[in-house]
């Protein structure tokens, strides 16, 4: 599960929609995520990107999705308003 602080929403892994790790279909997958943003999250998840983190995955709360980056092992979320969260609180169960 994640909790993000943000908007006090858990997310269940029935709403998640995560990139396959297959070299192939990467590039595909990266751009069905990016598809799935709107702009205030793309303009996010590309200045984001100038530091190194890289969409993962897209998880769905309330009728807002939420963008997962990752870089090493540190994680970034965007909310729908392009906020970025580089603390997001993640339970795993």
């Amino acid at each position: 599960m994640f909790n993000s602080p943000e908007n006090n929403h858990q997310i269940s892994d029935s709403h998640f929609i995560q990139a396959k790790d297959n070299l192939n279909s990467h590039n595909s997958n990266n751009d069905n995520l990016w598809d799935q943003l709107n702009l205030n999250q793309q303009f996010s998840v590309c200045s984001l990107g100038e530091f190194g983190y890289m969409l993962t995955s897209i998880r769905a709360i309330a009728g807002h999705r939420l963008a997962i980056l990752t870089k090493n092992n540190k994680v970034a979320t965007v909310n729908s308003t392009g906020v970025i969260n580089f603390s997001p609180t993640i339970n795993c169960p």
